[in-house]
C-alpha cells in the first residue's frame, strides 16, 4: 500500500519521524537532565501538547507524575513546591497555572 501511494508513505514517514524524535528527546531528557528540568518538561508537555493552555489539571496522581519524570513522589512534590514558591507556577492540588513560560523553557533547555 505504501509503495503504491506516495502521499500516504510521505505522511507515514512524517508521523513516524516526529514520534521517533519525541521519544529520543524524552529518553535523553530522562537520562541527562536534572530533576527541575524534567519537571519543567512535564509541565510544558501538559500545557502545550495535551491542554494547549497555561491553566490545566494534572490527570494523574503525584505517584504517576513522578514515574513519568523518573523520580520519587517526594522529590516531585518538593520540586513542584519550589516552582510554586518561586512563582514560576501556581499550584493548587492538581490545578496548575503557569506564570512564567520563559523560566520553565529555560529550565527545560538547561536541564
Amino acid at each position: 500500500m505504501l509503495e503504491n501511494n506516495h502521499k500516504l508513505s510521505k505522511e507515514f514517514l512524517k508521523c513516524f519521524s516526529k514520534d521517533y524524535l519525541y521519544q529520543a528527546n524524552r529518553l535523553s531528557g530522562l537520562l541527562f537532565k536534572q530533576l527541575p528540568g524534567r519537571v519543567a518538561d512535564l509541565i510544558l508537555y501538559f500545557a502545550e501538547e495535551i491542554y494547549s493552555s497555561d491553566e490545566f489539571e494534572f490527570p494523574l496522581n503525584r505517584a504517576g507524575l513522578a514515574e513519568i519524570c523518573g523520580t520519587t513522589k517526594e522529590s516531585l512534590i518538593r520540586t513542584l513546591s519550589e516552582f510554586n514558591h518561586d512563582r514560576i507556577i501556581e499550584l493548587n492540588r492538581n490545578s496548575v497555572k503557569i506564570n512564567s513560560y520563559d523560566i520553565l523553557k529555560t529550565l527545560s533547555k538547561l536541564g
